[in-house]
C-alpha cells in the first residue's frame, strides 16, 4: 500500500553526506499536497497542530510553511532534536521508501508494536 501519515518507514537516504548503503527509519508526518510548518516546538500539518505522544522531545527548530511536492513524503525522527531527516534534506521521494516498521525492539522496556499515533 501507499505510504501514509503515521507510518514508520525504512528508506535509503537522499542527502549527499550519507553512505548510499545506509537505511534510515523515520515517521511519515506529511504526504504530497500537505502543508507543513514547525513553530514553537510543534508540528503543524494543514494548519492543524499535531498531537505526537511518541515524541522524545519537542522540535528545537522552526520550519516555514511549505507544501509537500508530488511523489514525496515528509519524514521526521521521533527524537526531533537529534535526527537527520526531512527538516535537514527536504521531502523524501516515495521511491526511496523500502518498507514499513511494525515492531520496536529498542529500548527493551518499550518492546512492542509500533502505533501510527
Amino acid at each position: 500500500r501507499k505510504p501514509s501519515v503515521g507510518d514508520v518507514v525504512t528508506f535509503t537516504p537522499v542527502d549527499s553526506d550519507s553512505n548510499k548503503d545506509d537505511v534510515y527509519i523515520k515517521r511519515i508526518v506529511a504526504v504530497e499536497g500537505d502543508l507543513i510548518e514547525v513553530k514553537g516546538g510543534s508540528l503543524y500539518v494543514n494548519n492543524v497542530e499535531q498531537e505526537e505522544p511518541y515524541l522524545i522531545n519537542k522540535c528545537p527548530y522552526s520550519l516555514s510553511k511549505a507544501c509537500i511536492p508530488d511523489k514525496t513524503v515528509f519524514v521526521l525522527g521521533d527524537n526531533r532534536g537529534d535526527s537527520a531527516d526531512s527538516h535537514v534534506w527536504g521531502p523524501l521521494p516515495i521511491d526511496h521508501v523500502k518498507g514499513r516498521a511494525t515492531l520496536r525492539y529498542w529500548p527493551p522496556g518499550r518492546l512492542g508494536f509500533i502505533k501510527k499515533d
